[in-house]
């Protein structure tokens, strides 16, 4: 796009917005794009970052200043969530209600700090219609919840959601006899009654989201994942075009993770997708041997993102209005998809180099790997050191 907008003269921006998916689209794969909000992204984000303006500003900057130089950039991403294989797209929970009114849930998904324990008693706690701090939750076990997916794809609050969902209507059904002839009663009394007239307080719940349809791996047709989410990005970085080093100025970003369960956990997932992008795309330099094998196996052998390479202004919005009906109560699932923000830090570092490279009389067209570490950003800049005192 970068190249095809340098070619036609036009702007970068505009030429996305106009190969840009939109709704109704149809997927190579066939896949039909619905609930589409692409488009909407982007227009917020253009509107909240104030694009037009801050990219004047950094156009203006560069005027001025010979060794450091500022870039911008913006990108829109589609990012599918969900599993191809049919098998993997279902999971199971385990609710137990206690006659003290307290409840246990066990659920498929591994916590890793997602906060998908939290989403797990929140969906279970509007089920039941009681707090969440009278729910408990078991750690994952295939002794309690076997056969389970993997934790991944972005999807595991939606399937895993949908069980436990399912296992709480369940009690929900059998309580509501009682409910109905002690309206005046609380939880507690409704489990108490329940208890002692000999009604099953334990549930299994199951979900798949796969019962019709897919994918076919054999023609490469068909739907490859539960749903699309959107987003779009916008970066501004400044790069000492002498030492290679890169300091992210500002990045905002719209995300649509449709109604969200848990707003404060989504921002935490959207921010640190965010950083490890910016990681992979400045920082960790994987190298192998000959062989195969690592040279570098950790943290302690190639940089990570720190506090320094954390944008000085980091600005989130989630979309509003936005509805999913393939979600779990209208939610997206978010755990990886803003990874793919980071593309904008790598756009707005080459547009940085190639208004220094402009400068020094260099090709306009040059390769920037990724990593795009500070030796490479040094060399790709063609900045003479001799030519210091000019």
């Amino acid at each position: 796009m970068t190249k095809v907008a340098s070619r036609l003269n036009m702007a970068e921006a505009k030429v996305r917005e106009m190969n840009m998916l939109r709704e109704g689209d149809v997927m190579v794969t066939t896949m039909l794009l619905d609930n589409c909000t692409l488009s909407r992204c982007w227009r917020q984000c253009l509107e909240e970052s104030q694009y037009e303006v801050r990219n004047t500003r950094a156009k203006e900057f560069n005027r001025h200043n010979r060794w450091k130089k500022r870039g911008f950039a913006m990108v829109p991403y589609r990012f599918g969530v969900g599993f191809k294989d049919r098998f993997l797209c279902k999971a199971g929970a385990l609710v137990h209600v206690y006659v003290d009114g307290s409840v246990l849930l066990t659920q498929g998904g591994t916590e890793m700090g997602q906060g998908l324990y939290i989403k797990m008693i929140q969906v279970a706690s509007h089920v039941l219609g009681i707090p969440a701090s009278t729910i408990h939750i078991a750690e994952t076990s295939t002794n309690t919840v076997p056969n389970t997916s993997s934790t991944g794809a972005s999807v595991s609050t939606d399937l895993n959601g949908m069980a436990v969902k399912d296992a709480c209507e369940e009690i929900t059904r059998r309580l509501e006899p009682i409910k109905k002839n002690n309206p005046d009663k609380t939880w507690k009394d409704w489990v108490q009654e329940a208890y002692m007239t000999n009604v099953n307080l334990s549930a299994a719940g199951y979900y798949s989201s796969r019962e019709k349809g897919g994918y076919d791996f054999n023609t490469g047709k068909g739907r490859q994942c539960e749903y699309m989410t959107y987003g779009a990005g916008c970066s501004e970085v400044e790069v000492d075009c002498l030492t290679g080093e890169c300091q992210i100025l500002q990045t905002d970003m719209v995300i649509d993770v449709g109604r969200s369960l848990n707003p404060g956990i989504d921002l935490g997932q959207i921010e640190g997708a965010f950083q490890m992008g910016c990681g992979h795309m400045l920082l960790e330099s994987a190298v192998v041997s000959e062989d195969g094998w690592m040279v570098k196996e950790g943290p302690g052998e190639y940089k990570i993102p720190t506090v320094r390479n954390i944008p000085r202004k980091l600005n989130v919005s989630l979309l509003k209005d936005s509805n999913n009906p393939h979600g779990i109560y209208s939610s997206k699932g978010i755990g990886e998809a803003s990874i793919c923000i980071a593309m904008s830090v790598y756009l707005a570092l080459k547009a940085a180099i190639l208004d220094c490279r402009k400068e020094n009389g260099c090709d306009a067209d040059f390769d920037l790997r990724v990593p795009a570490t500070s030796e490479r950003i040094r060399e790709a800049c063609r900045a003479c050191i001799s030519k210091l005192t000019d």
